[in-house]
């Protein structure tokens, strides 16, 4: 199992994964918002 946490700002969104036994994460590229809309189709 893996998880993966949001972190939703005003101009970007931040996505970090666990690694399998949930002792570390790793960030993943931010994912910059545009409008609400946009934001659910990524």
């Amino acid at each position: 199992m893996r998880i993966m946490a949001l972190d939703v700002g005003d101009k970007t969104i931040g996505v970090a994964i666990s690694d399998a036994l949930l002792l570390t994460a790793q960030s993943r590229p931010t994912i910059q918002r545009k409008d609400p809309k946009s934001d659910i189709e990524v």
